[in-house]
């Protein structure tokens, strides 16, 4: 069975056309979802790097990446086959959405089978993300507006000028 090299979430994986060197920009460990949302709406990708046994090398493997909710619920399952064909192999995988209707830790549970052995998985890494749900939006307040003029007590009207009675003392 091939070891596991690498295992990285990320939101980007750059590839120098160049010389094949590989960036990874910002590793996914913490997510934060709408409130009410089931899927938070983020667009990730990850990177296994496989090293191969002897015996590996001409064989076809399959790795399966489930993302596991807090409680233990298997949310999404993506299988991505592969050849080992040299000493080692990249495997790039690109996903859309991150399950968030549960809040709270996570895990990316990372398995590898050869598929000659069809329900053998190997578990090789988890790997933990923490959901967090975002307060819902208050409402705007409205506006304070004054009450209609039908609401306003009456006053009376003075004697004099028309302006502010003057106060007497006492």
């Amino acid at each position: 069975m091939p070891k596991l090299l690498l295992f990285a979430p990320c939101s980007k994986i750059i590839v120098s056309a160049d010389d094949q060197t590989v960036t990874l920009v910002a590793l996914v460990d913490g997510i934060q979802a709408q409130a009410g949302a089931t899927v938070a709406d983020l667009a990730w990708e990850h990177l296994t790097v496989w090293q191969a046994e002897p015996e590996d090398v001409g064989q076809t493997y399959e790795q399966r990446l489930e993302i596991v909710r807090p409680d233990r619920k298997v949310a999404a399952d993506v299988r991505q086959q592969f050849g080992m064909e040299a000493r080692t192999l990249r495997v790039r995988g690109s996903v859309v959405g991150f399950p968030a209707g549960v809040e709270g830790e996570h895990t990316l549970r990372l398995s590898v089978r050869n598929v000659l052995d069809a329900d053998v998985w190997q578990r090789v890494m988890e790997y933990p993300v923490t959901v967090r749900r975002l307060p819902p939006e208050a409402p705007p307040e409205p506006e304070p507006s004054a009450p209609p003029e039908s609401a306003m007590p009456r006053r009376r009207a003075s004697r004099g000028t028309g302006g502010p009675s003057p106060r007497r003392s006492r």
